[in-house]
């Protein structure tokens, strides 16, 4: 007897923790949300998104904290979106091959994932200090990029963060960059304002290919 009932205390518990860890998804307005933690996450958008998208900083009562892989994937009605101060996070591909041409990434945010912004719209990105990490590709193929300008609290930009964009003509990384990886910067040849991190110790295969900043550290 007390076995069993050793056993369906156990079943109660397992079933109380697996709930909990399960998320709950949601519309509310034109965004959908997964609620999970007492906390929400954009992951969709139901319908034509509005052009000019403010995401709310909580949703019943949750902040929301992060937008969600893919979450507006070849979104072609988006044109810029305002983060609230509560977002710490962008996933994979969140606005990956959309229409987006701006967005205030807000103080607070923490990462941004694997090609995040990859083939969209961008015309230029200031990513603030508070950010920790910036995922491989995460602007790959932005090709309407002019200006990129990084406040980040990293050292090291990953590989093809900003691969093939074309018309990026202006770049500012903080000093505390020691490491720029592969391809970082390939083929970004319309690059003409820019400065070196005064910590940058290793440069990558093919960093900046077909710039000229490949010329300016060959020489160096």
């Amino acid at each position: 007897m007390l076995y069993v009932q050793k056993m369906i205390l156990a079943c109660f518990i397992l079933c109380v923790v697996f709930s909990s860890t399960l998320a709950e998804s949601i519309q509310f307005g034109d965004l959908e949300y997964s609620l999970l933690n007492e906390s929400a996450v954009v992951v969709g958008c139901k319908g034509d998104t509005k052009k000019i998208l403010q995401i709310p900083g909580e949703v019943l009562g949750m902040p929301v904290v992060g937008i969600g892989e893919n979450a507006f994937f070849n979104n072609q009605y988006l044109w810029a979106v305002i983060l609230p101060s509560t977002i710490q996070y962008i996933d994979r591909g969140a606005f990956s091959d959309s229409s987006l041409h701006e967005i205030i990434l807000n103080d607070g945010l923490l990462s941004i994932g694997e090609g995040a912004f990859a083939y969209s719209k961008l015309a230029s990105i200031y990513i603030p200090q508070s950010v920790q990490q910036i995922d491989r590709c995460a602007f790959f193929e932005c090709t309407n990029l002019r200006s990129a300008s990084i406040d980040a609290s990293i050292d090291v930009i990953e590989e093809q963060v900003f691969f093939e964009c074309i018309n990026l003509y202006e770049i500012h990384l903080p000093n505390s960059i020691k490491a720029i990886h592969d391809e970082a910067f390939y083929f970004c040849y319309s690059i003409e304002k820019y400065n070196l991190p005064e910590e940058l110790i290793t440069v990558g295969n093919g960093a900046f290919w077909g710039t000229e900043l490949e010329q300016v550290l060959e020489s160096d």
